[in-house]
């Protein structure tokens, strides 16, 4: 299988992603009416507070997968597939380290403490929260070595095929909850059945890689200090970053949960679902540009890397914007319909959870270049004070005061913010020094827009029209070629 042009590579990646967030969006909406229908508000809370506290071993790998990721594809985009290899063999050897010596902490803690009185669970007994949670940490494991073929994937130019795998994957893992649920099963056969078919998907992905990256060697053989070393200080940013994701999703579950309580949570969960459907349309373009952009640094192609940096702002805010809107003025509709009727939003918590969710699109997209190119340190430690701890720390005032509306407008705040420092920090992170010009650029509306491009190559202009045009624009555009001492070379 070949990606070899840029342009090629893109689009498919575009299309990958969108089947990919489309099935997301699909499951989310779907878990709603089949939780509450078969298992009712009060159980599927408590499924939400034990996998909420599950999804806390993320943070084991101290974000060395992300950084990895990002350092091997801009190793192979600068031709030394070698280097790639060791980073990621480095990557292989930290990842077992790190979660087996987590791992054995969390079930001597589960063991201790008894979970039932701690998170005052009703439906469950001892026996089956303590298994569920060893289950699901299981699961976790495997999902975090995923990261190393799916890497190896990406640092060859195959990220189209890594995010037909991660479909494929998720596809398989939600189909048997859609039967178990409706022929009376509980909690523990959800867990032992999707934790199997993750570890045939672990296989899936492993042997897929094998195949098609002739550097990438099983285990730890070609591991480097050195590496590590080179990337502690990365890896530090991206764990700020998923301790941030995990305090503002799942924090904010266990703070909205412990004050309002499991069925108002549930409430929570829908909304916060029902405006994530923004934020996942809007990583089509994230996820897909990301690696190209990685690659693009490793050459030293600045001018591509500019404009697609732009684009990926620009589609991404006018792809949610018209969404936004919809979804204000037809919310309560759309959730009494998703839901069966029994979850009814009121319009502030509508429009309170979509303007989060736009302005989460907008910094979103803007910091994600910086992420490429593993110039995020600053970002993500305003991105874990202001979007995680912030958030979580407001949400237990104002909940208690205001509800569940105040909950929401904790969020909304922690969203303003969040524009304010992305947008001062992440924009000189990747080279972007003139604001003006840049927020011109990305706030034009991509429908009918004329882009022209000189094409110094033929000494032409060649017009494209957007948006899915602009991607092979990007891709034809002659780049011209960098010096070390940041000169051009002529084309």
């Amino acid at each position: 299988m070949s990606f070899s042009s840029p342009r090629r590579r893109l689009i498919t990646a575009v299309a990958s992603q969108a089947g990919e967030r489309a099935w997301l969006i699909i499951q989310r909406l779907a878990e709603a009416p089949l939780f509450l229908t078969f298992w009712g508000m009060q159980a599927w809370g408590e499924w939400l507070l034990l996998t909420a506290f599950v999804q806390y071993l993320q943070l084991t790998n101290l974000g060395i997968g992300n950084a990895a990721h990002n350092e091997a594809v801009i190793a192979t985009g600068a031709g030394e597939s070698e280097q790639a290899g060791a980073i990621l063999a480095t990557l292989h050897g930290a990842l077992w380290g790190l979660c087996i010596g987590s791992a054995f902490i969390l079930v001597l803690l589960i063991t201790i403490f008894n979970p039932v009185p701690l998170l005052n669970l009703l439906t469950m007994d001892d026996t089956t929260a303590r298994f569920i949670v060893i289950v699901l940490l299981c699961q976790l494991i495997l999902k975090l070595h995923i990261t190393v073929p799916y890497a190896s994937l990406s640092a060859v130019g195959l990220y189209p095929l890594a995010s037909q795998l991660n479909l494929g994957l998720a596809v398989c893992e939600f189909i048997p909850v859609m039967v178990l649920l409706p022929l009376g099963y509980g909690p523990m056969a959800v867990a032992s059945i999707t934790t199997i078919i993750t570890l045939m998907g672990y296989f899936a992905f492993w042997g897929t890689a094998l195949r098609y990256v002739p550097w990438l060697g099983f285990g730890w053989r070609r591991a480097s200090w050195e590496i590590m070393r080179q990337l502690w200080r990365p890896s530090l940013g991206m764990a700020a970053f998923n301790l941030g994701t995990l305090l503002n999703v799942q924090g904010f579950r266990i703070a909205a949960g412990l004050t309002l309580g499991p069925s108002a949570l549930a409430l929570l969960a829908v909304l916060r679902t029902f405006g994530q459907t923004l934020v996942q349309l809007s990583g089509i373009f994230t996820m897909s540009f990301r690696p190209e952009l990685s690659a693009m640094h490793g050459r030293g192609d600045k001018v591509s890397f500019q404009r697609l940096a732009r684009m990926n702002v620009q589609l991404a805010f006018w792809l949610a914007l018209p969404l936004a809107f919809a979804g204000i003025f037809g919310g309560q509709w759309l959730i009494a319909l998703w839901t069966g009727g029994k979850v009814e939003a009121t319009f502030i918590s509508i429009l309170l959870t979509l303007s989060a969710a736009l302005l989460e699109v907008f910094w979103r997209n803007t910091m994600s270049p910086a992420i490429a190119i593993n110039r995020h340190n600053r970002i993500a430690i305003a991105y874990l004070l202001i979007f995680g701890m912030f958030n979580v720390a407001l949400t237990i005032p104002l909940a208690s005061a205001l509800q569940e509306e105040g909950a929401l407008f904790a969020l909304l705040t922690g969203q303003v913010l969040m524009i304010l420092v992305v947008g001062r920090l992440a924009l000189p992170a990747y080279g972007e020094t003139n604001f003006v010009d840049w927020l011109n650029n990305v706030m034009l509306p991509p429908v009918g827009l004329i882009l022209s491009i000189w094409n110094r190559r033929h000494d032409r202009i060649v017009i494209f029209s957007f948006p899915m045009a602009s991607i092979g624009s990007i891709c034809r555009l002659q780049a011209p070629k960098w010096n070390d001492a940041g000169g051009c070379h002529p084309c």
